[in-house]
């Protein structure tokens, strides 16, 4: 058995619903087996490497008795009842707090760690698809169109979306300071690293059914970010998760941006009627042609958002607006 998390803890009832929990999260790279006795605990891990123990409080004096022999653990986490949990203790996680937040733990935990363990449940998806979304035009609601987008592909696709804009504006849409932002997980990106899968799980948030990584807090360490590092990023999505569909909300000073759009299947570009947006989308399409990028033009298409009333502010009620029914007739012309 690969990959092995054990919970063991008296609560039996709480043991076997987290287990059940994280067994039914695709992106939960752990196969995970429940135990109420450390001394059946003991027996199993004697005989099969345990990555990861989550193992209650109350057990722990018993456990360093029980488990004083050559078992084969990694790392042990201790599921505590104290709520305020000091920085000190690190391999602590509040007990009673949802499966998520515990699930995201475990990540940054073993992502922090000596990762010992395969670099993913996942053989590696060779077709994902990776849909771009950029326009030489400002203000024409391209992250808008992006995430209702990605939440209509994901109601039948694993897809994860991915901001590249100066400035997002995530933290005040979402009512909420992000822990950790996107070149928190490109630190941990290299080739064939064992960590990103982990440190990609700990990080990932959601909108209903689309996850999106949130973004970079400063555009200038984006700037400063080598366009190969965004190559290494697809291929080490692509190779170490299921997603079905990434896409990408692509803005101007990303460095290799066009190297990205012609790693895109699909592209859309977001236009508009009046003189500058069209001055300003002929002098994109010249510049194209100028570095014989045709190719990015083949595969480009062009979006007039209607004029619209009002669009909500909150980003759950998106999905109910004008610019959605544009977006699932542009999906079912594309069909």
């Amino acid at each position: 058995m690969d990959n092995l998390l054990a919970i063991c803890d008296y609560e039996k009832k709480y043991v076997y619903k987290l287990a059940e929990y994280l067994s039914k999260k695709k992106q939960f790279p752990f196969q995970v087996m429940p135990f109420n006795n450390l001394e059946k605990f003991a027996a199993f891990s004697k005989e099969n490497q345990v990555e990861i123990l989550l193992l209650g409080q109350a057990m722990e004096k018993m456990a360093e008795r029980e488990l004083a022999g050559e078992l084969k653990i990694g790392q042990t986490l201790y599921l505590t009842e104290e709520q305020d949990i000091s920085p000190q203790k690190k391999s602590c996680i509040y007990k009673y707090q949802s499966g998520t937040a515990i699930m995201k733990e475990i990540m940054e935990f073993y992502a922090e760690g000596e990762a010992r363990g395969r670099v993913s449940v996942y053989e590696g998806k060779r077709n994902m698809e990776i849909i771009g979304v950029y326009s030489p035009i400002r203000r024409c609601l391209q992250t808008s169109f992006s995430l209702i987008l990605g939440q209509l592909l994901a109601r039948e696709k694993r897809c994860l979306y991915i901001n590249f804009e100066a400035y997002s504006g995530f933290s005040g849409i979402f009512e909420t300071s992000f822990h950790h932002d996107f070149m928190d997980l490109m630190y941990f990106l290299k080739e064939g690293s064992e960590k990103f899968v982990y440190k990609l799980g700990s990080m990932v948030e959601s909108i209903g059914n689309l996850d999106f990584i949130p973004p970079a807090v400063s555009f200038l360490d984006v700037l400063e970010m080598e366009g190969e590092k965004w190559q290494l990023l697809l291929k080490e999505l692509e190779r170490s998760t299921d997603y079905d569909v990434v896409i990408l909300d692509l803005s101007d000073h990303v460095r290799g941006l066009f190297e990205l759009l012609e790693r895109c299947d699909r592209i859309y570009t977001i236009t508009k009627m009046d003189g500058v947006a069209m001055a300003k989308m002929e002098q994109y399409k010249q510049l194209l042609t100028c570095m014989k990028k045709e190719d990015i033009l083949d595969k480009t298409v062009t979006c007039k958002i209607p004029a619209l009333k009002q669009l909500p502010h909150n980003l759950i009620y998106l999905s109910h607006s004008q610019l959605t029914d544009y977006v699932k007739s542009l999906l079912t012309e594309q069909t």
